[in-house]
């Protein structure tokens, strides 16, 4: 199948354990994929450039941000040997040019708010990258979270927490339905840099201090135009991403 364009979508900290809720939007689904880092940063140098990080470096911005900046990304492969347009529709933080990245991309932009996937969607010959924060930031729907936190009482307010955890992913899943609209020569993949723990073993959100599978183990979805389902279930890492997308297009 040869695709016009391709839509890559990272949702930060997105749990494996909801592939479940996006049946109707992918047809693909990946139920043994697991990314090697537990925070924003060095999980996207895995996922764009096939960079894996040592544990030494992982908390490390410093050597982080030289990673970025000088590694070549998936864009670089879409353009020397497709000739497409890379474009790139973040939500800042730690993947803000601040950190190296959008070098070898045609546009790198920042998002004033929470993207609206009609208004960025490809055209023709272009490769899209979205990245969200939104079910990331969970926790600014529970108000009490920071002085909860502080006072090392999170694990009283499990329920609370995956309550408002699930209530964003419901809106960050309907506010996803425009990529039914696409067209029918599109790829569309979605996958997250790390999952996040609400409760389990009495730890809350992710970091370099956080193991726990829920945080290795995250989605891996594909829309392809034939809708045929399929369950992938053999193992893969988020290092292989890169080579698993050009292998498809290419």
């Amino acid at each position: 199948m040869k695709y016009n364009n391709v839509i890559l979508i990272s949702v930060d900290a997105l749990r494996a354990d909801y592939l479940h809720c996006f049946e109707d939007l992918f047809n693909i689904k990946c139920l043994n994929y697991k990314t090697n880092s537990t925070w924003t940063l060095p999980a996207h140098l895995e996922m764009l450039a096939s960079k894996k990080c040592n544990k030494s470096i992982k908390g490390d911005i410093k050597k982080l941000k030289n990673f970025v900046k000088n590694d070549k990304t998936i864009a670089t492969d879409i353009k020397e040997k497709l000739g497409w347009k890379t474009r790139a529709s973040v939500g800042g933080g730690y993947m803000d040019k601040y950190f190296g990245w959008g070098n070898d991309w045609d546009k790198w932009d920042n998002q004033e708010r929470d993207w609206k996937g009609e208004e960025i969607c490809t055209h023709n010959n272009e490769f899209l990258f979205i990245h969200t924060y939104y079910l990331h930031n969970w926790w600014h729907d529970f108000p009490k979270y920071r002085d909860v936190q502080k006072k090392k009482m999170l694990y009283k307010y499990k329920i609370k927490c995956k309550k408002c955890y699930e209530k964003r992913l419901l809106k960050f899943i309907k506010n996803l339905r425009w990529i039914k609209k696409t067209s029918p020569n599109t790829l569309i993949c979605l996958t997250a840099d790390h999952g996040e723990s609400l409760g389990e073993n009495n730890q809350f959100t992710h970091g370099v201090d956080i193991r726990s599978d829920v945080i290795y183990h995250i989605p891996l979805m594909f829309r392809t135009p034939d809708k045929k389902q399929k369950e992938v279930l053999r193992p893969i890492m988020a290092i292989e991403l890169k080579d698993i997308l050009l292998k498809i297009i290419l």
